[in-house]
């Protein structure tokens, strides 16, 4: 699959009756693949839900890639924060523990 080429098309879909599984308001998501892998697919595809299995796996990686890019925001927060001196946190720890 590494020298798939990807060619999308999006048209907007409104479902009058929605299907379990399906959105609302979805999305017609295009893409090329190598013929021999279509032809793979075809082979299992009374075992496997393609759809739904492709689904999973771009929620999957949208999750990811989210979770990612929330880590980096984290870690530019971090790196803008002023260090913290050096005892600090025993020393709170202390005062803490001594007024209770």
């Amino acid at each position: 699959m590494g020298n798939c080429t990807v060619d999308v098309r999006l048209f907007g879909t409104v479902y009058a009756d929605p299907v379990p599984g399906v959105y609302l308001l979805s999305v017609v998501l295009s893409i090329r693949i190598p013929r021999k892998l279509k032809e793979e697919m075809d082979k299992l595809k009374d075992a496997v839900d393609w759809p739904s299995e492709i689904r999973a796996f771009i929620e999957e990686r949208v999750r990811m890639y989210r979770r990612i890019r929330a880590l980096s925001e984290i870690d530019r927060i971090l790196e803008e924060l002023p260090e913290t001196p050096r005892g600090l946190a025993a020393r709170l720890v202390r005062e803490d523990r001594e007024r209770h």
